[in-house]
């Protein structure tokens, strides 16, 4: 069955075709990634090499216990695995840069190599995006097939991606095509490789588990649960998300006992109504059995070395260290920027400092009337607002993302995958705990790789993303503060917005003479 196919095969002549102008694109990018190797890198640079440094020199049991650096290995294992095969080239190109060393390293060996692996490990978001590129256009008109193009070119192309990984340094961009191909998946109901990209995904990087929610519910109706949608006549069942309880056989009522007994007829029994069933569970229980197989080997490779070594409980407080407070360091835009500004103003018109006991829960440095605008990570107590907690952010999260986890519950659509995880991948930006300003990213990421197919569709599709695009990367200019970066990164954000405008314009143009010439063609058949 295609369920339990790789997605390949229904792409693939899609993706071969386009491989010569995705192999042009590459190749184009990666000339200006190289002219942006000398440019300012920030402290993560140094984080990544030094987590080369934790997974090459010392054993597995002291990967997330080691504090010679203070940027410690905190995300998840299979991203500390990456670290170590990354060493593995790290050691012939210079061995110096895996020493283990509380004073950063960064000899232009050191750099020019880090920011090569950025460059090879892109090429998971150009397959990401074509694929997802192409999987949508699917419902575009066929003569209109090789506009597909753009949006895999807007999001290799990402202005915000550009600036955040070749430039201040991170792996945005790699996992972001991991997430592209995981949305791919699902809109081509593949969903065993979905499941799997996204477990791969999650056991990288756990900050996408804004995603989980859709991602589970999406497998569980439109696939686990999918026998139950209609009966053996081919009535539509009740909703997959809803109880079981509505699929259970219905033992027969005394009236259809009587009036079998007057007709002869042997009234529907328990044991006949639970076989109509029994094939239909045990296809659900295949389904699920399936989907949770490939997670849970994916999981247990990458903990699994950690947990036979004693390290779950470190590892959990390395990936959960609520300790770092509400805002990050440098506030992203979203709504708790705003909540700690108006406790500020609040603050400052009632002249109101601190309590003490709130201050000595929170740490003097940081429970100050400053604490929050002085560029440092930790709790930051609210002077008069009420104190907000991890868990009030995750409940707010999840009732944003309420309407299109309840829809995909009643109704999952593949059409419509990749707009509900940006969805999810907002609303995790506007209200999650100590979010960072990089996290807009992957939504606008696979906002511009999934364009409508339909001119209505594509036209609020252009002003949204536009919209969100420059608001974003607007949001990652701070990021590169020095002077020698400042006319670079802007000119970046606005040959983007100026490209994307006229790309879109020029889609939705396509658009809408296919269908205005397939409109003349059916009243003419007619």
């Amino acid at each position: 069955s295609s369920v339990f196919s790789p997605p390949w095969p229904a792409m693939a002549a899609t993706i071969v075709g386009d491989a010569r102008t995705m192999a042009m694109l590459y190749l184009g990018a990666a000339g200006l990634k190289l002219l942006l190797q000398p440019a300012y890198h920030s402290t993560d640079f140094e984080v990544h090499r030094n987590w080369m440094a934790v997974t090459s020199s010392l054993p597995l049991r002291e990967w997330y216990f080691d504090e010679t650096s203070e940027w410690t290995l905190d995300y998840p294992p299979l991203f500390a695995w990456l670290e170590r095969l990354l060493a593995v080239g790290a050691g012939y190109v210079e061995p110096a840069m895996l020493t283990l060393s509380a004073t950063p390293y960064a000899s232009s060996a050191t750099v020019a190599y880090q920011r090569s692996t950025v460059i090879a490990m892109d090429i998971v978001l150009l397959v990401g995006a074509t694929s997802l590129a192409a999987a949508t256009a699917r419902w575009a008109p066929p003569s209109l097939s090789r506009i597909r193009i753009i949006p895999a070119a807007l999001a290799f192309l990402d202005a915000g991606l550009l600036l955040v990984d070749h430039v201040h340094f991170q792996y945005n961009g790699f996992l972001s095509g991991l997430l592209l191909l995981a949305v791919a998946s699902l809109t081509t109901h593949h969903p065993l490789a979905a499941a799997a990209w996204f477990a791969l995904l999650l056991n990288l990087k756990h900050l996408f588990l804004f995603a989980a929610p859709f991602f589970f519910l999406h497998l569980l109706s439109g696939h686990v649960l999918q026998p139950f949608r209609q009966d053996g006549m081919g009535t539509p069942q009740t909703h997959a998300c809803q109880s079981s309880a509505a699929h259970a056989p219905v033992l027969p009522s005394r009236a259809d006992a009587a009036a079998s007994a007057e007709t002869g007829t042997a009234a529907p029994s328990r044991t006949a109504a639970a076989a109509a069933h029994r094939p239909r569970w045990r296809r659900a229980s295949v389904r699920l059995l399936s989907l949770a197989g490939i997670v849970v080997a994916i999981s247990s490779l990458s903990f699994g070395p950690l947990v036979a070594v004693g390290q779950l409980p470190q590892l959990l407080r390395r990936l959960f260290p609520f300790e770092r407070g509400l805002v990050h360091a440098y506030w992203a835009p979203n709504l708790w920027a705003l909540y700690t500004a108006a406790d500020k103003a609040l603050a400052f018109a009632a002249r109101r400092p601190v309590s003490p006991a709130l201050a000595s829960r929170a740490g003097a440095a940081v429970a100050s009337s400053s604490g929050a605008t002085a560029g440092l990570v930790g709790v930051t107590a609210m002077a008069v607002l009420p104190q907000i907690q991890p868990g009030h952010t995750a409940l707010l999260v999840l009732l944003l993302q309420a309407p299109v986890l309840v829809g995909t519950c009643r109704r999952p659509s593949r059409r419509a995958a990749a707009t509900a995880v940006a969805y999810c991948g907002l609303a995790a930006f506007l209200a999650g705990w100590h979010v960072h300003e990089k996290a807009i990213l992957p939504p606008l990421v696979l906002l511009a790789a999934a364009a409508p197919a339909d001119s209505t569709g594509a036209r609020l599709h252009a002003r949204l993303l536009l919209l969100l695009s420059a608001a974003g990367h607007y949001a990652q200019l701070p990021l590169l503060y020095q002077p020698a970066e400042y006319a670079l990164s802007r000119a970046l954000v606005l040959l983007y917005f100026i490209c994307a405008r006229d790309a879109l314009r020029d889609r939705l143009c396509w658009l809408v003479a296919a269908e205005g010439a397939g409109q003349a063609g059916e009243n003419g058949g007619a």
